[in-house]
């Protein structure tokens, strides 16, 4: 039997170009030297060959413009007439072959170099990494609902249409945030008025996900960083309300991954730090452009209109879709609009989907038809609470004690203290020159927010 350091290195090439995954190729290639050598003659085939079965043809043109998207973007810098123009220029040249001519858009991959390639696997493995966490946690808190027996909904085992429909709601929502930084947010009709309500629904729920992973990951800072209070970061408001968070979050789906798994503390303060006070134009209130795309374009005056308008989703024009992405999330969108018009008069203003946190992080438009009528979701939705489950704004305790931290920080600030605060602890607080914890402070001649000295690290 031929040892493997024998085989021709065309023989090895097609070996390596049967792997499932890029991150499967890094300890073949460490086996042996001749290995290595045989990658490196068919470097960009063998990575082209693996993607290609990594992404999945469903996935592949939205992956590809993404790769595209992160070439074409615009630099930030002054949101000028003319900087507009050529971002919603480039945007264009992205989004017209996805919609449009998507398998065209997918032979690309045949030409692009090996480095973005490369970056096409890593970030399908994010997306794949995050859509399969929300999944899990969408399941598991629908168990929590009232009447709802978890051990009935057993483990989680998403279906092929599932995949798609969550991994692509990722991969538009990065899509989005990469085309679109700094832009006003009318020109986002753009991307949206491809998507039916329900697929834009879908980056609502992708986005609260976010969200949830990014506080969660941040709350540290935003409690008991002294200097974080100086930025004004709030810990309690979602969505449009917090423009730290929207800020943060606009960084894109790479940035939101570094703060979920960032372990070391000052590393994770630092990336937070230069990315809020930065000059950037790359920042895109994320939450009111989907609800913009999602209600204000229609300027519907109450649930009655908007059940009569036609809500079916244009057919999909990717020739390489094999189901219907449409049934289940077109289901549940329909139920919830037309459930929560019984709830109130025909007169009323209010919009679905305002009120409705709660389903969003279950995922509410995210699962398919099948499992929506074996598990009978929409019963289960019935009692689905209205906010997340992660809310501090209606928490009278939480806000009484951001109000407190907020002033504790307030004070240490402005006895020249930096560093990090907790209730009754400042061995963590440093004291700069003139600083002292000890000495009553005036500062009835400072207007906070006039002026602002960053710690010597993060000055460039």
């Amino acid at each position: 039997m031929p040892q493997l350091t024998s085989l021709p290195c065309e023989v090895i090439a097609i070996i390596l170009g049967d792997l499932d995954n890029l991150q499967d190729l890094m300890p073949v290639l460490l086996s042996c030297r001749h290995v290595h050598s045989s990658f490196l003659e068919s470097k960009s085939r063998i990575l082209r060959t693996i993607v290609q079965r990594q992404v999945t043809p469903d996935l592949l043109p939205y992956s590809m413009a993404v790769a595209e998207a992160y070439e074409v973007s615009r630099q930030p810098g002054p949101v000028t007439d003319a900087w507009e123009t050529a971002a919603l220029a480039s945007a264009k040249r992205v989004l017209d072959p996805l919609f449009n001519e998507p398998s065209q858009l997918a032979s690309q991959l045949r030409s692009l170099p090996a480095d973005r390639v490369i970056k096409m696997g890593l970030m399908h493995n994010m997306v794949t990494r995050w859509a399969n966490d929300f999944a899990a946690d969408a399941w598991s808190l629908l168990g929590t609902n009232p009447g709802v027996s978890a051990s009935a909904l057993g483990s989680l085992s998403l279906s092929p249409t599932e995949h798609f429909m969550f991994r692509r709601a990722f991969y538009l929502m990065e899509l989005f945030i990469t085309l679109f930084p700094g832009i006003d947010e009318k020109h986002g009709h753009h991307f949206f008025s491809e998507l039916a309500p329900w697929e834009i629904e879908q980056l609502v729920c992708v986005h609260d996900f976010l969200e949830k992973k990014f506080r969660q990951a941040s709350l540290e800072f935003m409690m008991h960083d002294v200097g974080f209070w100086k930025l004004g970061v709030d810990y309690l408001s979602l969505g449009s309300d917090n423009d730290c968070v929207q800020d943060w979050l606009s960084q894109g789906l790479e940035f939101v991954d570094r703060i979920a798994n960032e372990e070391n503390y000052e590393r994770k303060r630092d990336l937070l730090w230069k990315t809020i006070i930065s000059d950037s134009s790359r920042k895109l209130y994320i939450q009111s452009s989907l609800m913009d795309a999602l209600w204000g374009r229609n300027n519907f005056g109450s649930l009655a209109e908007y059940r009569e308008h036609k809500m079916e989703a244009k057919t999909p024009r990717h020739a390489l879709y094999n189901h219907d992405v449409n049934a289940g999330p077109r289901t549940t969108w329909v139920w919830l609009v037309n459930h929560e018009e019984d709830s109130f008069t025909h007169s009323s203003s209010r919009q679905p989907g305002l009120d409705s946190a709660g389903l969003k992080e279950q995922g509410y438009v995210m699962w398919d038809l099948d499992r929506i009528r074996r598990y009978d979701l929409l019963r289960m939705f019935e009692t689905t609470p209205e906010m997340s489950s992660h809310s501090l704004e209606d928490d009278d305790d939480a806000c009484d004690e951001s109000l407190a931290s907020c002033d504790e920080r307030q004070e240490i600030w402005l006895r020249g203290g930096s560093g990090y605060w907790s209730e009754g602890d400042y061995s963590r607080i440093v004291w700069g020159e003139g600083g002292n914890p000890g000495v009553p402070f005036d500062s009835s001649h400072i207007t906070i927010g006039s002026s602002f000295t960053l710690p010597g690290q993060f000055v460039t």
